[in-house]
């Protein structure tokens, strides 16, 4: 199916394993780049070269090679390993709810407009996003 839609926010690792099991649920799907989108976080990508994210009024990003194509147990441990290495300023400022925060994330394959065809952060070639978020507990 080509028109999967992940949208996951969450605070723990059984749930970002799952999302991961989605995301990756073809035999052949492998992590090839990868970048730090500043509205998306860490974007993963696919395909034999570097990715492109293309920007209206913004200059274009271009995604960064990893050593290795990254199955995955790979691509999924190394996204954690990057949002575990966030501080608390790259999740935003804190919500004041009337409850409690915790550092979470928001996982998606998409734009959040679910336009068909666009991929993770806007580019056909995006596997995955992986963004900090505050996760919030209401009373």
């Amino acid at each position: 199916m080509d028109d999967k839609q992940i949208l996951i926010k969450s605070d723990n690792k059984t749930d970002f394993d799952l999302a991961f099991q989605l995301l990756f649920s073809r035999e052949t799907t492998k992590a090839t780049s990868w970048m730090v989108h500043p509205e998306h976080g860490l974007v993963l990508f696919w395909g034999s070269n570097e990715a492109k994210v293309y920007q209206p009024q913004a200059k274009d990003l271009v995604s960064t090679m990893l050593p290795y194509p990254m199955n995955k147990d790979a691509a999924k441990d190394f996204a954690w390993g990057w949002l575990e290495s966030r501080t608390d300023k790259d999740f935003g400022p804190k919500p004041d709810i009337d409850g409690s925060v915790k550092r979470g994330f928001k996982i998606h394959n998409g734009l959040d407009n679910g336009a068909f065809g666009a991929g993770a952060a806007g580019c056909f070639y995006g596997i995955v996003c992986v963004k900090p978020i505050w996760a919030t507990y209401h009373k």
